[in-house]
């Protein structure tokens, strides 16, 4: 089951310079799990000196990098 989800469109607002961040591309991210290994995928957005990607645990929550 494939779930597109990260992908806000080419740009975002940032929420501490008002400047924008622009779409860089996916970032991805395996995890060992009791079944095997999952590798996740996320949007990955730059500007102003920060990025930010989509926290998985809570979708459409966004962390700092």
């Amino acid at each position: 089951m494939t779930e597109q989800r990260g992908f806000h469109g080419s740009t975002l607002p940032c929420c501490e310079c008002s400047g924008t961040l622009e779409y860089q591309g996916d970032v991805e991210k395996t995890v060992k799990t009791r079944v095997g290994d999952i590798t996740l995928k996320r949007a990955y957005y730059h500007g102003c000196g920060k990025g930010l990607l989509e926290v998985e645990e809570r979708p459409y929550t966004w962390a700092w990098r």
